[in-house]
């Protein structure tokens, strides 16, 4: 089941660089918590719905890729490294970032998402080092 958790990551983040969003979160639990760098601020979106809104607003504002370099079959969590990248639909700005994700699953679904930012923290979190 482990590998099945990489290779539905890695399918719902290719969704979400094609903008699509209803596969993206074919993904999802109904209970998902997901955390992502704008929950530092905003808190963590709760249940698809909540998802879907948050990502939706993400893609009318931002052309958005991302590119993982490294992921990790856990069992049942993902660790996966990479970076983002956005381009500002309005005036054309780029921004790359770092992605340090750590995805758990039940049942095939992830249950909680949550990007550390920062490849030693998603590592940490993980119970990992390098």
């Amino acid at each position: 089941m482990a590998q099945q958790n990489v290779d539905g990551f890695l399918a719902g983040a290719e969704a979400l660089n094609r903008g699509n969003v209803e596969r993206f979160l074919e993904e999802y639990d109904e209970d998902v918590v997901f955390e992502p760098q704008a929950s530092q601020m905003e808190g963590a979106f709760v249940g698809p719905d909540a998802v879907k809104e948050f990502v939706t607003g993400l893609l009318d504002v931002f052309e958005f890729r991302a590119n993982f370099s490294d992921v990790r079959d856990l069992g049942d969590r993902v660790l996966a490294i990479g970076t983002q990248t956005t381009i500002a639909r309005g005036s054309g700005i780029e921004q790359e970032s770092p992605l340090a994700i750590v995805a758990t699953y039940r049942n095939g679904l992830i249950t909680h998402f949550k990007d550390y930012g920062e490849k030693e923290l998603a590592l940490e979190a993980a119970g990992l080092s390098e």
